[in-house]
């Protein structure tokens, strides 16, 4: 009887739920952003735990929670405060009964003190799904998991700013001086005839 009644619950629960029994993860996904020459492919097992690029970005980036929602909730709907840092883009393909859907999410890797996820609410996929979305605070490893740096990359403008304004700087302070030797040194006396 206690059998009967738990197979009973078991397929009730997945009849009520086939969205969830059948929830797969992405089959490949994309990265772009500051330092990365065009775009980064992210392969690998995207259910299979951290042991692949594309595994550790769904598991420990949020991907989960943030498509299909999850019971305790770890996403947040407020951007957290402070300098998030350079924002990369990844674009996730994600099989479907009729074909593949793009989810779209930002990851902040330099965001302090640990790098954020955020993905887009409503963003539709399996014929009508629409995504939980929200800010997701990733594990800290995760921006070396997907090689990339330990600091943030300076763009070339940026680096071109700095040292335009040290040049600029430096010849500031070299013309001051050069005033000051010019006011200090004695005046020649005009010779008379």
């Amino acid at each position: 009887m206690r059998t009967s009644l738990a197979l009973t619950i078991v397929l009730l629960g997945s009849l009520a739920f086939p969205a969830l029994a059948a929830a797969k993860g992405p089959t490949a996904a994309t990265m772009s952003g500051p330092g990365i020459s065009g775009i980064r492919h992210l392969s690998g097992d995207s259910e299979g735990g951290p042991g692949s690029p594309l595994g550790a970005l769904t598991m420990a980036g949020g991907f989960f929670p943030q498509a299909f929602g999850q019971v305790p909730d770890p996403t947040h709907t407020t951007r957290p405060q402070g300098d998030l840092g350079p924002r990369y883009s990844i674009r996730y393909d994600v099989p479907g009964p009729n074909g593949d859907a793009v989810l779209r999410q930002d990851f902040y890797p330099y965001a302090r003190p640990d790098p954020l996820t955020y993905m887009k609410p409503g963003q539709t996929f399996w014929d009508g799904h629409l995504t939980h979305g929200g800010w997701f605070t990733a594990e800290r490893s995760l921006p070396r998991k997907l090689g990339l740096p330990t600091q943030p990359p300076t763009s070339s403008s940026t680096q071109l700013w700095r040292w335009s304004g040290v040049g600029g700087g430096v010849l500031v302070f070299g013309a001051a001086i050069g005033l000051l030797i010019l006011r200090r040194r004695p005046h020649a006396k005009p010779v008379s005839a």
